[in-house]
């Protein structure tokens, strides 16, 4: 979806609603109510569901993005390589990044979505510290050779697809928290 946008939707000249239509109609192509073996009704309600979740997630993502003077610079990002350090034991480090943003000013983040917050993400920062948070560690490492020279880590984001009244959107770890790991 975000890889479709163009200048005009960033600036908000044009309505991203048209390329969501588009995208979502692709995907609900691909996997309709056949493939997964559940009653025509049930998946019509299920999709509209869905698309519903998925645009107030986009709505509350790109006025996020457009505050921030952020864009989405990579998508389903593949990554491979090795810490400057090289790889404990030798062992490469792989994995496909959600999104990576990036500002002008050559600050990147990791994007990882997932469905829900949970309590387990509440301090990313101690998690991070404590090792028992690889994911966003390995991908912010791997991140800048995927960029290009002259890129540096801002922090990496877990974005909430669906949230409760009252629940956070988006749990943080900054370029000055990632110092405690």
């Amino acid at each position: 979806f975000y890889a479709g946008l163009g200048e005009a939707v960033w600036t908000g000249a044009k309505d991203w609603g048209p390329v969501f239509d588009a995208a979502a109609a692709a995907v609900f192509a691909q996997n309709d109510w056949r493939a997964l073996g559940v009653y025509p009704l049930l998946w019509e309600a299920a999709r509209l569901d869905m698309s519903a979740r998925l645009r107030g997630f986009i709505e509350w993502d790109m006025a996020r993005l457009r505050a921030a003077c952020i864009r989405p610079r990579l998508y389903e990002a593949p990554l491979r390589g090795a810490p400057q350090e090289g790889a404990p034991g030798g062992v490469p480090w792989k994995g496909v990044a959600d999104r990576i943003d990036g500002d002008n000013g050559l600050i990147f983040h990791i994007v990882d979505y997932k469905t829900k917050a949970n309590s387990r993400f509440k301090n990313l920062a101690r998690l991070a510290a404590a090792g028992d948070l690889h994911q966003l560690p390995f991908y912010a490492e791997l991140a800048g050779a995927a960029l290009g020279p002259g890129w540096s880590f801002g922090g990496a984001h877990l974005l909430f697809l669906e949230v409760k009244e009252g629940e956070q959107r988006a749990a943080l770890l900054s370029a000055e928290d990632w110092g405690l790991s």
